[in-house]
């Protein structure tokens, strides 16, 4: 009944503004659809008012008209896409799950120079930056002496995020690998970095997975330069690299030559002896 009255007002108002009786006009709604005498204008209402009338037409009506609103809000959104996202844009992610005590902090180098440093490497390999939405995550027992209070309020500076473990043993390993197959379940594999900063073979099981789920995997490791160790990671990954390689803009000349001498003395002999399936680089 609402719905009739206010139908009514609608129509009275319309008339008003038209000109037109009520009792004109209901002449010219009973008259035929297709008569073509009288105003034009009033002719055009009364056949789109007939519309309501069928049952069937009116149902017509409104799909067209469903229609033609979803195809007017597609491209509304298409447009707003393309102008707030560059031709070149592409979403992408980066997780970096690093092994703090595993693979420390040089005692020669500041936390934050090596995040900075470990960030604009990533950088050069279109795993950091613009576009791309990165998290650092370090993983430790606050009670380990690896990382002491200085270094950690440098992490917290530099916008890592700290996962503390409890003093149990691995259990900052068990969260690592709880985060990764978090991680490597909720983001996209097609457009997803994964990078491991350790050198400790328990999470081989963890590196199959990403190459399994097609997603980008990196490791950065300490392990000497084509030793047995550093194959067994480079046949599991997309890419693997030296710690001290990454650093290289940070370190000492006198740090980069003991890690060079350690290397040579411990290595496996030639990169071709690894047999590598992986793609080894330097900094």
């Amino acid at each position: 009944q609402r719905f009739t009255v206010t139908l009514d007002a609608l129509l009275d108002n319309q008339l008003a503004r038209l000109g037109v009786s009520a009792e004109r006009f209901a002449d010219l709604l009973m008259a035929p659809a297709d008569a073509e005498q009288g105003e034009a204008a009033l002719v055009s209402v009364s056949r789109k008012l007939a519309v309501f009338a069928d049952f069937v037409e009116f149902g017509k009506f409104m799909c067209s008209r469903c229609k033609c609103e979803d195809s007017s809000l597609a491209q509304a959104a298409a447009m707003r896409a393309a102008q707030e996202k560059p031709a070149s844009w592409a979403a992408a992610h980066c997780r970096v799950y690093w092994d703090i005590e595993n693979v420390p902090v040089p005692s020669n180098a500041s936390a934050a120079s090596v995040v900075r440093s470990l960030q604009d490497w990533l950088g050069l390999r279109r795993a950091w930056g613009v576009g791309i939405e990165g998290v650092i995550s370090a993983f430790y027992n606050p009670g380990s002496r690896t990382v002491g209070r200085q270094v950690s309020k440098a992490l917290d500076r530099a916008g890592v995020e700290q996962v503390l473990a409890g003093a149990k043993r691995e259990d900052a390993d068990r969260k690592l690998v709880s985060r990764l197959e978090r991680d490597l379940h909720l983001l996209p594999p097609s457009s997803s970095t994964f990078v491991l900063i350790s050198s400790d073979l328990d999470f081989l099981p963890q590196l199959r997975l990403i190459r399994q789920r097609g997603a980008r995997s990196i490791v950065i490791h300490t392990a000497p330069v084509d030793s047995e160790h550093g194959c067994s990671i480079a046949h599991e990954v997309d890419e693997e690299y030296s710690w001290f390689d990454v650093l290289a803009r940070v370190l000492t000349a006198e740090e980069t030559y003991h890690h060079e001498a350690f290397s040579t003395n411990f290595g496996c002999g030639s990169k071709d002896s690894c047999s590598r399936g992986a793609t080894t680089g330097n900094a």
